[in-house]
């Protein structure tokens, strides 16, 4: 599954972990986390069919965000996390991540 793969490299990639040791939780930010945190979550995975058959690769896109009540600790936590995927590939448990790619990338503010 993509999302045990993504996990394992939000915790284990040196930079990231660093900054946010393991508060990566999918979909949703738990009510009284402790910051910075972030979520994964796949945002889209489209299937490619030719003749009503599924083909891979599979191209998901995943959605990575931040938070942080410090700006500059919620940037060095994208940018470290940019380094962990920018032409990662892994193998594990059935699933095989051939290359990803980052695409856009902005930032928000939530006064909460």
């Amino acid at each position: 599954m993509i999302e045990t793969l993504l996990y394992t490299r939000l915790t284990t990639y040196a930079g990231l972990s660093a900054l946010m040791s393991s508060r990566w939780y999918p979909g949703l930010l738990p009510q009284a986390s402790t910051y910075p945190a972030g979520v994964y979550q796949v945002i889209s995975d489209p299937a490619y069919m030719v003749m009503g058959v599924r083909i891979d690769p599979r191209r998901p896109r995943v959605q990575l965000t931040v938070w942080s009540p410090l700006y500059a600790e919620a940037v060095a936590a994208i940018e470290q996390a940019r380094l962990a995927f920018d032409g990662w590939a892994t193998s594990s448990g059935g699933t095989t991540v051939r290359h990803t790619e980052i695409e856009g990338g902005g930032d928000l503010y939530d006064n909460v």
